[in-house]
């Protein structure tokens, strides 16, 4: 499994315009990273805050989803 990650990490390091690659963990902390610590930690910071962006329009979609799904069939129902 290390290998195939090493593999794939090489890969997209292999596309033009590709800097570098950080792996970070559910927390935001990064695990594996082709970057100094420091920069690392600045880009886990920034991915974290646009995963949790992301992470707050998809539930507002869905919430939105349900409810226009909800009304739809009430007004069926009447």
């Amino acid at each position: 499994m290390a290998t195939e990650v090493e593999e794939t990490i090489k890969r997209i390091q292999a596309h033009k315009g590709v800097m570098g690659v950080v792996i970070v963990n559910h927390e935001g902390i990064p695990i594996k990273s082709s970057l100094d610590n420091a920069t690392s930690v600045l880009y886990a910071g920034l991915i974290g805050q646009l995963t949790e962006k992301a992470r707050n329009v998809v539930r507002e979609m869905v919430i939105y989803i349900f409810y226009s799904s909800f009304l739809n069939l009430a007004n069926l129902i009447y």
